[in-house]
């Protein structure tokens, strides 16, 4: 079954079971990207890839077990440890590790306690320096979905993202601040990470603002942003963060028990690494042109909400007029109802009364013979039929 459980639209999730292992195992299916510098069409790189993800051993860093680039189909299909309690995202959010992507960064939290931030932010260090002293190119894709947590550790994970070519949301956000220096970019996105897991929310600038900073309830993790989002001078490396005041004091125990091995680099591992450290950041785009394209589009969204308001105001007003001249209809067919004290004119026969009719005219009392053509005359008035012309000739008159 597919779950989509990462923010990479074109990558699908699949949770297996491992027969021989008896436990379930993570797999992962992701196109080839455009920037991939190395090639699919060699055995030999898939199987060094594979050896060289492998052989990285650390008590910080979630191992691969297994990687295959297919030729035919042009995907990387990656193998790894499933972990039940999901990533550091879904401790910071309290979200579940099968739940949707959008579902975990649209939930807010109230962030972690100082002591765990403090000792996560460490172990993520660690990994990273490991990399970095093992001549490893910047990992590039550093967010708190690719930080498996488990028991207490946190654990980095994605490595093979650094291989394959893929670009991050990150690196397309904070692209204008760091440009070719790709040695700052994992220095940016720990500075994200920090504050995600002090905010429980993720940062939607490059760099925090002042609204931002305000709502770090830590002020020594504010200390550490402001050092790591320095704008007066260049930005610090990871081994500066690391020996930051904050996280000099935790206690590593799972350094000590387990520590790191160098990696020894087959010849068929060195000339991936040779082909990955000659790759540079894709172009994403320039500054000018991202300032120029931001602000056209926020003309453009003016002029949209220019039109839509326009459009609701006179919405309303012919809203407005119809209701007012409905009003004085109903008051002119109430006003006006026509009373009849005595036989009137039969008048024109009524249009579909759009209320209730008036009452009907009271009997008119006059003493009448039981039959005759004054009796068919009345009944002719009440009918309200129209009367026909008639010759009358006076004779009361005295006669002289």
């Amino acid at each position: 079954m597919s779950h989509f459980l990462g923010s990479r639209l074109d990558r699908q999730w699949f949770i297996v079971r491992h027969v021989q292992m008896r436990k379930d195992m993570l797999l992962t299916v992701t196109p080839k990207s455009p920037d991939c510098k190395l090639p699919f069409d060699s055995s030999s790189n898939s199987q060094g890839l594979a050896d060289l993800l492998q052989a990285i051993k650390h008590p910080y860093i979630w191992p691969v077990s297994d990687l295959v680039l297919q030729k035919e189909q042009q995907i990387a299909i990656v193998l790894q440890p499933f972990n039940s309690k999901g990533s550091l995202k879904d401790l910071i959010r309290n979200t579940r590790p099968q739940s949707a992507w959008s579902a975990k960064t649209t939930t807010q939290n109230k962030g972690l306690s100082l002591k765990q931030i403090r000792l996560y932010g460490r172990q993520i260090l660690e990994a990273l320096i490991y990399l970095k002293e093992n001549n490893f190119p910047p990992h590039k894709h550093l967010h708190s979905g690719n930080v498996i947590y488990k028991s207490g550790v946190c654990y980095l994970s994605g490595l093979d993202n650094m291989f394959l070519g893929y670009s991050s949301s990150l690196q397309q956000l904070l692209y204008r601040k760091i440009r070719n220096n790709i040695e700052a970019l994992d220095v940016l996105c720990f500075g994200h990470l920090l504050f995600e897991m002090t905010c429980g929310r993720e940062l939607d600038s490059a760099h925090p603002d002042s609204d931002d900073y305000a709502q770090c309830k830590h002020p020594e993790v504010k200390e550490v942003l402001e050092f790591i989002f320095n704008k007066s001078k260049e930005y610090p490396s990871i081994g500066e963060v690391a020996g930051h005041d904050f996280f000099t004091s935790c206690n590593l125990v799972e350094l000590k028990t387990n520590p790191p091995q160098p990696i020894k680099l087959s010849s068929g591992m060195k000339s991936i690494m040779k082909v990955i450290h000659k790759s540079k950041l894709p172009k994403i785009s320039t500054e000018n042109g991202e300032k120029k394209q931001v602000n056209g589009e926020s003309k453009r969204l003016q002029r949209e909400a220019s039109k839509t308001n326009v459009k609701e105001s006179n919405q309303n007003k012919s809203k407005k007029k119809a209701d007012s001249e409905g009003r004085k209809r109903k008051t002119s067919r109430t006003t006006t109802a026509p009373q009849i004290h005595a036989p009137p004119p039969p008048p024109p026969p009524p249009p579909a009364p759009l209320t209730a009719p008036p009452p009907p005219a009271p009997p008119v009392s006059i003493k009448q013979p039981s039959s005759g053509p004054r009796t068919a005359l009345l009944t002719d008035i009440r009918k309200g039929m129209k009367l026909k012309k008639t010759d009358t000739f006076d004779k009361s008159s005295p006669k002289v």
